[in-house]
């Protein structure tokens, strides 16, 4: 999220990064990184998070939320902000709504594929697929929400942490979560089918990859009272458009989340497989999902090659 990785016409590979990122330190990374490996550093006129812009040979695209927020800093209107982006990035801006976002990233929903074509989020297979997946067999998911919860420290035997302050962290309670995350992702469907139809409209073909809508949003739409929901742990955003994907001469290969969820898990893989992809699935991400990530937000892709390279 601190930054995003430019590439110039000749190849040259730049870090561009936010007016301002105040999370944990993080600012520094793009230094940190740039001195490490030799590349060139730029700070943007303009305010974002990574996660929240996505690209393919045609557009970048950027949720709503980033233009938003960047119009009322500057006092400006959205068109400007777009223009600025434009300009900034060197291609043509889609703004991808509504705003707010019902997800906090695109990225957690829209995987530019290349060639005219987008992977978006589903949330309604996502909960038709867990839907099933409780009335014909509940005990997996009882056993998804207990081993998520007892390994939210990393070990059943840590029940609770220290933090700053005096206060105390305790792992979620997640026992029973599915069925109201499910209608919860019944209710953000639409959205994603609008979003689906926008970007058909711009020429895409849209192809639909499960979802199950959870994450710190999710909570809060179903609790209003919840505060700090932006940092919250919570019942995890089962999202497999976070990904990695990469091409070596003809075969596509996508590195996948494996959250444990295991009917969910299986539809993304078998969604993934009708689109031509190899899969490798990636353990260890579900705690990220608790708080709205997954594997595109741990790995930042710095350059790539091609196979005759």
């Amino acid at each position: 999220d601190p930054f995003l990785v430019l590439r110039d016409s000749v190849g040259a590979v730049r870090l561009l990064v936010p007016r301002e990122f105040n999370r944990a330190g993080d600012r520094a990374m793009a230094t940190l990184v740039a001195d490490t490996y030799g590349y060139e550093t730029a700070e943007s006129k303009l305010f974002f998070e990574g996660g929240n812009i996505v690209a393919d040979e045609r557009h970048v695209f950027i949720g709503a939320d980033t233009i938003r927020y960047n119009a009322n800093r500057w006092m400006a209107t959205e068109d400007q902000i777009v223009a600025l982006f434009e300009q900034e990035l060197g291609r043509r801006i889609l703004v991808i709504g509504p705003t707010p976002q019902p997800i906090g990233h695109i990225d957690m929903m829209l995987t530019p594929l290349g060639n005219g074509r987008v992977a978006l989020a589903d949330a309604g297979i996502g909960a038709t697929v867990v839907e099933q997946a409780i009335n014909a067999d509940g005990g997996a998911v009882r056993d998804f929400e207990q081993a998520t919860e007892s390994y939210f420290f990393g070990a059943p035997e840590i029940k609770r942490l220290a933090a700053a302050g005096g206060k105390g962290m305790e792992a979620p309670e997640l026992a029973g979560k599915t069925g109201e995350i499910v209608a919860a992702s019944k209710n953000v469907a639409p959205l994603l089918d609008g979003i689906a139809a926008a970007l058909a409209v711009h020429g895409y073909e849209v192809v639909r990859i499960p979802f199950l809508y959870g994450g710190p949003r999710a909570d809060l739409a179903t609790d209003a009272s919840r505060e700090n929901s932006r940092s919250a742990a919570t019942y995890p955003m089962l999202t497999y458009n976070n990904v990695l994907i990469e091409q070596h001469a003809e075969q596509l290969t996508v590195y996948l989340p494996r959250y444990g969820l295991a009917q969910l898990d299986a539809a993304a893989a078998a969604a993934w497989a009708k689109l031509d992809f190899a899969t490798k699935q990636i353990d260890g991400l579900t705690i990220s999902a608790m708080y709205g990530g997954a594997l595109r937000c741990s790995v930042k892709v710095l350059e790539r090659s091609s196979v005759d390279d």
